[in-house]
């Protein structure tokens, strides 16, 4: 069955993704030059930022496709896709932030990013309920992983190197773009099928576009909370 996208919501999405990488780039600024105190806790916080933007832009991307019969979703599968990208962040920026990271943490860590970033997409995908059902393709699910994992890489290359207020801004621009790529690619080789009638099936009350602004307006509130706290913190320091 064809569909289409709404481009406002399009732009949304990235948007919301660009910002929460901006956020993570902040809280994991000058982590191996300088060793400043709550870590740890920055380190949590870069995760939950990173995380929490990929899964809105995520859902705001599902939310712009435009299908000819409406559609509800799972919220146990929607909480399991927020907790794949928030893992493997976790995961990912422990290893690299450690005080003597490993010769094995970047090719673990690109993979856990990685494979939570394509994981995430699918999942999101499958928390869709309704008359349709998405239908992918080897070669598609192959190519999402492909391009999740290079994502993972560069992404990962840019939170731990050093960089200025400039590289910064440009490295929110390069990472949002990255996983943005990674929900689009994915959706070009996905196909909805009819997988039953419509009689009896309840209409969301709320709609796709109300759901996108309210998913942008949690993770905006959540990434600038930690932008400010960093921010008092680390001048009061």
């Amino acid at each position: 069955m064809p569909f289409s996208y709404n481009g406002d919501l399009m732009l949304l999405s990235a948007a919301v993704i660009i910002f929460g990488a901006f956020a993570t780039l902040v809280m994991t600024a000058d982590m191996h030059r300088r060793r400043v105190g709550g870590h740890h806790v920055r380190l949590l916080a870069a995760s939950l930022c990173f995380g929490l933007s990929a899964t809105a832009m995520q859902f705001i991307g599902i939310f712009a496709i435009k299908l000819p019969v409406r559609v509800s979703y799972d919220p146990e599968m929607a909480a399991l896709a927020a907790v794949l990208p928030i893992a493997g962040g976790l995961i990912a920026f422990a290893l690299g932030g450690s005080r003597k990271p490993g010769p094995a943490w970047l090719p673990i860590s690109v993979v856990s990013l990685g494979v939570s970033l394509a994981g995430m997409h699918y999942v999101a995908m499958e928390s869709i309920s309704g008359a349709l059902t998405p239908k992918y393709s080897p070669l598609g699910i192959a190519l999402t992983a492909l391009i999740a994992i290079q994502a993972a890489f560069i992404t990962l290359w840019l939170v731990f190197r050093d960089r200025g207020v400039a590289q910064t801004l440009a490295s929110a621009g390069a990472i949002g773009a990255l996983i943005f790529i990674i929900h689009c690619a994915a959706m070009e080789t996905t196909v909805f099928n009819v997988s039953g009638s419509l009689a009896g099936f309840a209409v969301p009350a709320i709609s796709e576009t109300v759901l996108s602004w309210a998913v942008a307006a949690g993770a905006y509130i959540f990434c600038s909370i930690c932008l400010i706290t960093f921010t008092i913190v680390q001048f009061g320091s």
